[in-house]
């Protein structure tokens, strides 16, 4: 799929150690099946948004998790994105789960080795 960005494509890949990384100028990588999806329901013109957040926190079986990122730049002190703060992140995908115990060791620790894999942080 062609963005409206030169060079800046969406498409599959042989290799899925290669989705989520950034590790090419500009192209998203899915699995192939995904992108086959994708084509199928997205239209010449649809909007695209490409939202660039070093870290992600989300849920998977009662489990929480935060990935995250090296920053692209070496200084992005003034980045032109709106960076969400790890701290809010994690207070929005708690905010309906009263019980949720946070290991807060663990979030520096996943902060420090920006992997760029979703490690568990906490469960409810």
């Amino acid at each position: 799929i062609y963005l409206d960005i030169p060079g800046y494509l969406i498409h599959g890949t042989t290799n899925p150690e290669s989705i989520g990384k950034f590790v090419s100028s500009g192209c998203v990588r899915m699995f192939n099946k995904d992108i086959t999806d994708l084509y199928s329901r997205v239209e010449k013109g649809d909007p695209v948004s490409i939202i660039y957040y070093p870290n992600k926190v989300g849920w998977l079986n009662n489990k929480l998790y935060l990935e995250s990122h090296k920053l692209v730049n070496e200084d992005e002190s003034d980045a032109s994105y709106k960076e969400i703060p790890v701290e809010s992140a994690i207070n929005e995908a708690t905010r309906e789960r009263l019980n949720t115990t946070i290991d807060w060791l663990r979030i520096n620790e996943v902060l420090t080795l920006h992997s760029g894999t979703p490690l568990s942080i906490g469960h409810s």
